[in-house]
């Protein structure tokens, strides 16, 4: 007999829930702390049920375009967005007392195992997300192929012209949403006799459907960072494990901080790499 869900999960929430660790309150704002990675962590869980959930129901049609689909299936489509741009926000292995006590390299090394193992995912998540805007319509087939290729190539950096043009495009939008957001906001401040539940839907569906276009945007810039810190990861380990000390990762080697004005990719993120024992 198949396994149900334990209780039903609403996409609506799930987007609610991905806005909230994107812009933290003040008690779960730093993504190290606990309250931060324990809200993660049950956000995470509460995603991949809308996955199995949204497979179940069949909430998206192969035939159906984007601008064709209904509110409830626009929020159904940003599940693995969501899981995408959350995934690497997860901390890395945490040690024990008793890891604590052992000498070696080995736990700094288990570290960025760990962080390999959420930048996969996460890229997983990523390339289906992409692949169904394009299946939409929402991304052509001539983008889609660029960014496999630009992975597949290993040339994770946008020519200027490119980044002028996605940074322009990224900002018009962003200024759309926050427009469509302040609008929605003071339609809801209205007195309920004079709200009209089809104007909200109409500003909720010009919102998602914004949102969901940056998400594109975002996803492209964000897959091709993820792949670019995992390659890099990736090669220092195989260097790790021909040295013969195997100490790449200790103190030993910490990287010094990047002069002033000049920054590497994730940076901060490497950094925890050597703080985390």
């Amino acid at each position: 007999m198949a396994s149900s869900l334990p209780d039903r999960v609403s996409y609506v929430e799930a987007h609610r829930r991905f806005m909230a660790l994107e812009s933290p309150s003040t008690s779960v704002s730093d993504p190290s702390s606990k309250a931060f990675q324990d809200e993660l962590t049950s956000t995470l869980q509460y995603l991949k049920q809308c996955v199995q959930q949204r497979q179940l129901d069949g909430v998206l049609s192969a035939n159906e375009r984007f601008f064709e689909l209904q509110n409830t299936q626009l929020y159904a489509l940003c599940i693995e967005y969501y899981l995408g741009m959350l995934t690497p926000k997860q901390t890395f292995f945490q040690q024990t007392e008793r890891d604590e006590k052992r000498s070696g390299p080995t736990d700094h090394t288990r570290n960025v195992v760990h962080r390999i193992k959420f930048l996969r995912e996460a890229d997983v998540f990523l390339t289906e997300f992409l692949d169904r805007a394009e299946n939409v319509g929402l991304l052509t087939e001539k983008k889609r192929r660029e960014q496999y290729e630009r992975l597949e190539s290993k040339q994770f950096s946008l020519s200027r012209d490119e980044k002028v043009q996605r940074f322009q495009m990224q900002r018009e939008m962003e200024k759309k949403l926050q427009q469509v957001q302040k609008r929605r906001e003071e339609k809801a401040t209205e007195d309920a006799d004079e709200l009209d539940e089809d104007d909200m839907e109409d500003l909720e569906r010009e919102q998602l459907l914004t949102f969901i276009q940056l998400s594109v945007v975002k996803s492209m810039e964000e897959q091709a960072s993820i792949n670019q810190e995992k390659e890099m990861l990736e090669t220092m380990l195989k260097m790790n494990a021909a040295t013969e000390r195997q100490d790449l990762f200790s103190e030993a080697h910490r990287p010094p901080p990047p002069v002033q004005g000049q920054g590497i990719v994730r940076s901060k993120t490497l950094r925890r790499l050597w703080r985390q024992r």
